[in-house]
């Protein structure tokens, strides 16, 4: 049952977001590609009080995007009030990256 619970959490993250559109300028040739929706397996590892490691998709998406050099993207999303409505803690989800075994993500 809590699985099913987590699972549609997913579902609706990634469905407000693709509604709501990108928070990053597209002006911004670094992060015009960025989707965070491609973030959505990492949501586990976002949630306090205790999340789980993150998920081999979750970490093949972040090595991805470091590959890509678009991970510092996520800064524009670390205070959407839709991604801490749906139980993201920012700050869990910022230190994902380093779980992943990529450099960690340093917002301004």
């Amino acid at each position: 049952m809590a699985k099913q619970g987590v699972l549609m959490m997913l579902v609706v993250a990634v469905v407000v977001l693709s509604i709501s559109g990108r928070l990053v300028d597209a002006a911004d040739d670094k992060c015009s590609k960025f989707q965070v929706t491609d973030f959505a397996p990492c949501v586990p590892a976002a949630r306090p009080p205790n999340p789980p490691p993150p998920a081999p998709a979750c970490c093949a998406q972040v090595k991805a995007h470091n590959d890509a050099g678009d991970l510092s993207c996520l800064c524009a999303y670390k205070d959407d009030p839709r991604l801490i409505a749906l139980g993201v803690d920012p700050t869990l989800a910022l230190l994902i990256p380093e779980k992943c075994g990529v450099p960690k993500v340093v917002c301004s």
